[in-house]
């Protein structure tokens, strides 16, 4: 549902003219192009005149091309000159174009049209298709990933100092955890039995603390926005520990929440290559609050 708020002002001016002939109406409305998020609020003003009384001022919206529905109630008007205010709030939903358009029509029937597009940009990034490989698999891809851009890092670059406060998660294949994406605070990166030495990871001066949780879902088209990502974490459960993701399947949607404090989706696309060795290859979707 969109809910609008819509108040207008008259510019009191008294229908002294008499009827001219051929009378027209002009409409123009202001912001003419602007962009914005799911549920951001947008205040519209359309100035409108005509040679006869004003009579009334429709709104309508069209998303991505569809049809269009009206907007709030129509509004009657009363001079011969109106500014007309609109409170537009964005609907969460698909991102894209949104078309709102102002019928304005005078008592003689005559009417003119305005319209403005809003931008929507969605307020979480999209990475598709994202390629981590473990620790010993020979395919060139890194196995560290970076949820704020998609960045992949290798080995070398994620050990650079300023990259590692970066690293949201690590990807690794081992017998035990065979697919899984793990925090780079993780207890399995270190030295010793059942530990991870390779990555190096032990010998980083600052680790994020990522944690990950299952979910319910079993694709993105039920995710409009960061809200929606939150909402699929809720209704999951913490790994154990929360730190690792082990054991991930094909098709499984896992949820994740940074250190720096943001949500994050997983779809796990590919799986493959796996084994005590430490090869393997896995293939993600994500999902991120901005």
């Amino acid at each position: 549902m969109v809910v609008v708020v819509i108040t207008w002002t008259g510019c009191a001016k008294p229908n002294n003219n008499p009827t001219v002939n051929n009378p027209t109406v002009a409409a123009s409305i202001s912001p003419h192009d602007t962009s914005a998020i799911y549920g951001d609020s947008i205040n519209f003003t359309v100035v409108t005149s005509s040679s006869n009384t004003l009579s009334t001022a429709t709104f309508t919206q069209s998303i991505n091309g569809g049809a269009a529905t009206q907007v709030g109630s129509i509004i009657t008007l009363t001079n011969l000159t109106e500014r007309v205010k609109i409170k537009y709030h964005v609907p969460v939903g698909t991102p894209g174009k949104i078309k709102l358009t102002c019928t304005v029509a005078d008592s003689k029937g005559n009417s003119d049209t305005t319209s403005a597009i809003i931008n929507v940009i969605p307020d979480y990034n999209s990475y598709s298709t994202v390629l981590l490989a473990s620790y010993n698999d020979i395919s060139g891809k890194g196995s560290f990933f970076d949820s704020k851009n998609g960045t992949v890092y290798s080995k070398k670059t994620a050990s650079i100092a300023s990259n590692q406060s970066l690293i949201d998660m690590i990807f690794f294949y081992d017998a035990t955890n065979n697919y899984t994406l793990a925090a780079p605070a993780d207890a399995i990166f270190g030295t010793g039995t059942g530990k991870i030495s390779e990555d190096s990871v032990q010998t980083w001066t600052f680790k994020n603390n990522t944690n990950f949780y299952t979910t319910a879902i079993t694709d993105f088209s039920s995710i409009h926005s960061a809200a929606d990502i939150a909402t699929a974490i809720n209704g999951g459960a913490s790994f154990t520990p929360a730190t690792r993701a082990n054991m991930l399947a094909v098709g499984q949607i896992i949820a994740f929440y940074t250190e720096t404090g943001k949500y994050g989706l997983a779809q796990i696309a590919q799986a493959s290559g796996g084994d005590a060795s430490g090869n393997g290859a896995l293939t993600i979707n994500v999902l991120v609050q901005k």
